[in-house]
């Protein structure tokens, strides 16, 4: 068995009838847009009252904590640094 991949997509493999998600309820949409196009081919959409739900923390308008934030991190060049 392949523990590399997630059951959902060994079931999807299987021709098991799977169900993507249409519509998220409980993510910020800043997030959601990014699960979105990443995993959902821009499908995933967002539920029409969710700033209702999840609110905009102060701490959001902080240029340093978004919702989300993405870092480029070498890892390769330090694991090479320390152990070869």
């Amino acid at each position: 068995m392949k523990y590399d991949q997630s059951l959902f997509y060994r079931l999807q493999k299987s021709n098991y009838p799977v169900h993507l998600l249409e519509v998220q309820y409980r993510m910020h949409p800043d997030i959601s847009w990014f699960i979105s196009k990443a995993f959902y081919q821009s499908k995933l959409l967002d539920y029409e009252g969710i700033m209702n739900l999840v609110g905009k923390p102060e701490y959001y308008t902080e240029l340093a904590m978004p919702p989300i934030s993405f870092f480029h991190v070498n890892v390769r060049t330090s694991f090479e640094k320390k152990f070869i």
